[in-house]
């Protein structure tokens, strides 16, 4: 049996790697939202009521990589979510860059679920970008397929997926996403799961632990921007 991963490295590492994806997801939508977009909205989307409390369902998505980390006993499995994360981002900027999507918001009330998604409005790139596909769909899907790879457990398993279906369905009932958005992030996480799994093989193979091949990776890029000296 392969020993379980350091929960504390990969804490770290997801902490830093939220940070960079964070700077490119913030950076793509600052120039996309300059860019004429498209409303892509149909009449099912409009006919779709706002349930505010499925916020909370949104949002847990951002906490889903720490418990994650607690979870997998395949060090692998989370480097192989790590590249994938970033697999996704970067090719759904090119999406959002040349074909911006935004959509007319609600208005909502002023209970505290309401406020907090007006909140997400507020701070998304008003009055639309960074839509088409939807990462949040994409890394839900994403954490799910972590799961299956890296755990046994079929309860991991199933309450992952289960969990997946809720956030993509969330993003629909507080408005933040459109039905082409979460079709399209369906596939495209099945599709980035696929080229990272192409990509990680080779680190696989050299059979180092998972730490040390973050390790690795992280001294050859050093030595490929010159911030490391070769020894």
């Amino acid at each position: 049996m392969p020993r379980p991963p350091d929960r504390r490295f990969y804490l770290l590492l997801f902490l830093f790697s939220y940070a960079v994806w964070l700077a490119i997801y913030r950076s793509v939508g600052a120039f996309a939202v300059t860019l004429d977009a498209h409303d892509l909205s149909t009449s099912f989307d409009l006919a779709l009521p706002v349930w505010p409390q499925w916020v909370w369902i949104y949002d847990f998505c951002f906490l889903l990589p720490a418990f994650l980390v607690m979870l997998l006993g395949d060090g692998h499995a989370i480097n192989r979510l790590v590249i994938a994360i970033f697999v996704a981002v970067v090719s759904a900027s090119v999406v959002f860059l040349l074909f911006p999507v935004a959509h007319p918001l609600p208005m909502l009330g002023d209970s505290l679920a309401e406020r907090w998604i007006t909140y997400h409005y507020e701070n998304d790139f008003p009055p639309g970008a960074n839509k088409l596909p939807s990462l949040h769909v994409i890394n839900a899907i994403l954490f799910w397929l972590a799961v299956r790879q890296g755990s046994t457990s079929l309860l991991a398993r199933g309450t992952m997926l289960i969990l997946a279906i809720l956030i993509a369905v969330s993003t629909l009932l507080i408005k933040q996403h459109l039905i082409i958005d979460v079709l399209l992030g369906i596939p495209w996480a099945f599709g980035v799961w696929w080229v990272t799994s192409r990509l990680y093989e080779p680190l696989e193979a050299l059979g180092l632990g998972p730490e040390d091949t973050v390790r690795h990776v992280r001294t050859v890029v050093a030595r490929r921007f010159g911030l490391a000296k070769a020894r």
